[in-house]
């Protein structure tokens, strides 16, 4: 379940850069057109496509504004911004340490340093930079969500939440913050054990964000897995579907096949499934997911494939493969191999881990053993 909700401390969205040849040929005629114009004029072009989400393109202007003019801290900050958006994170802080040289006393350049440093996981070298900012200004939101995106990164979740608090105190409209803190209400601690309280509160952070900026998708996709948890299924796939519609990724897809597969929706399952395999081939909890909707369908021997498939994938999850065998021919009326299974993953250690026995007790794929004389005799031994 950790795996299903990924933490983001900034918003990355994605460009297609255009191809490589086609950038030249921009290059070299905006190029030709640098000798004929000034750099405010270039500029005012650059910051026309930065503005427009146009980020390759801009970043090639403001870089034409710097060679004429390599004192421009204006076209250099962009040109920084640019890059951290189009994911050069590396270059971008170069770029950043550059300006926090020139004009130390720039919350601009202080605080998108301390983010550039995030971004490359340097969380500890960041925390200085987000703090002299906020000691020219202590009103500065983003500098408080940043640094409670570094805190957060180290393990300090009452320190981040402290400061995504502070961050909405000062700018009640930042998005990113709600997001932030509602992900921190359940980064300390294992997810599957937050109590209700936690993940409804949790809730209403994502419902904010998504009021704010409906666009961040990671906020649809992590209130999606608190749904689940919730057993909302409906509002859970509602939201998976609208993460999917923002972000059409492995992720998103995979976990509203798990939300199906839940529901009964096991012809739906199997399609999102496919889906997934179809863009990446690696990911193993999809043949597990698909191996739940092929035995749903009735289609036992593909299910038992599917499970051969995982372990091919990653050999880590033989245990949960061949769990989910023994519930394949538990449900295909194959009692001997069940058993089979069952003591196969019971000296694996399987059932060692309290929620899982817990679940096997529930699982319905057994419940047509109940009263079987050598099942009974299976259960006494866990």
């Amino acid at each position: 379940m950790n795996n299903e909700i990924k933490l983001r401390g900034t918003i990355s969205k994605t460009y297609f850069l255009l191809r490589y040849s086609i950038v030249l040929m921009f290059f070299f005629s905006t190029f030709s057109a640098f000798a004929q114009t000034d750099s405010t004029s270039l500029m005012a072009r650059g910051l026309k496509s930065y503005n427009n989400g146009q980020y390759a393109d801009a970043k090639l202007i403001f870089s034409g504004v710097l060679i004429f003019d390599k004192t421009n801290t204006e076209a250099l900050y962009y040109r920084a911004n640019c890059e951290y958006f189009l994911n050069d994170y590396k270059t971008s802080v170069e770029d950043f340490a550059q300006l926090v040289k020139i004009n130390g006393s720039d919350t601009r350049f202080l605080i998108g340093y301390g983010r550039g440093l995030n971004s490359i996981g340097k969380y500890k070298k960041a925390i200085p930079w987000f703090d002299k900012a906020l000691l020219i200004n202590d009103k500065l939101a983003l500098a408080y969500n940043m640094r409670g995106f570094s805190l957060e990164s180290m393990g300090k979740y009452q320190a981040a939440f402290d400061n995504f608090n502070q961050a909405i105190h000062a700018d009640s409209n930042l998005a990113i913050a709600y997001l932030n803190r509602g992900s921190a209400i359940y980064s300390n601690q294992n997810i599957e054990k937050a109590s209700k309280q936690d993940i409804l509160k949790a809730i209403s952070d994502f419902t904010k964000a998504i009021s704010l900026e409906p666009d961040i998708c990671i906020c649809w996709q992590n209130r999606a897995v608190l749904y689940k948890m919730l057993k909302e299924y409906n509002k859970s796939i509602a939201d998976f579907d609208k993460a999917v519609e923002c972000s059409p990724d492995s992720i998103n897809i995979l976990g509203r096949a798990s939300v199906k597969n839940m529901t009964g929706d096991y012809k739906g399952a199997q399609e999102d499934c496919l889906h997934v395999i179809s863009m990446n081939k690696k990911m193993p909890v999809t043949y597990l997911e698909l191996s739940i909707a092929q035995a749903g369908l009735g289609y036992y021997d593909e299910a038992l494939k599917d499970c051969d498939d995982l372990v091919k994938v990653n050999k880590r999850y033989r245990m949960l493969a061949a769990f989910q065998m023994a519930r394949i021919y538990a449900v295909s009326g194959n009692k001997t191999n069940m058993l089979v299974y069952l003591k196969k993953v019971k000296h694996m250690g399987y059932f060692d881990y309290k929620d899982n026995k817990t679940d096997f007790y529930a699982d319905k794929s057994f419940k047509s053993y109940s009263m079987d004389k050598d099942f009974r005799e299976f259960l006494s031994k866990l």
